[in-house]
């Protein structure tokens, strides 16, 4: 298993990248900064496969958008 845990935003939410099965399944919950979060998934040679959030607020779900249109986005 592997956790990556960046701090984004001016909110300084704490954002993981966790891998489950190693380039299997993956999820991430997004804050913002879907270029940090990509960085990281490429690091790694990670395929996004899903987007998991804590809850609703602007500050957790800012970043949903940009990762799914991320050439990590699994299609």
């Amino acid at each position: 298993m592997i956790i990556e845990e960046l701090t984004v935003t001016a909110f300084q939410q704490h954002t993981r990248v966790v891998v489950v099965l190693r380039q299997e399944w993956q999820f991430v919950s997004s804050g913002d900064e879907a270029d940090r979060i990509v960085a990281i998934l490429e690091e790694h040679n990670l395929e996004l496969q899903a987007i998991t959030l804590t809850h609703a607020h602007l500050d957790h779900v800012g970043g949903v958008a940009a990762l799914k249109s991320s050439d990590q986005w699994r299609r």
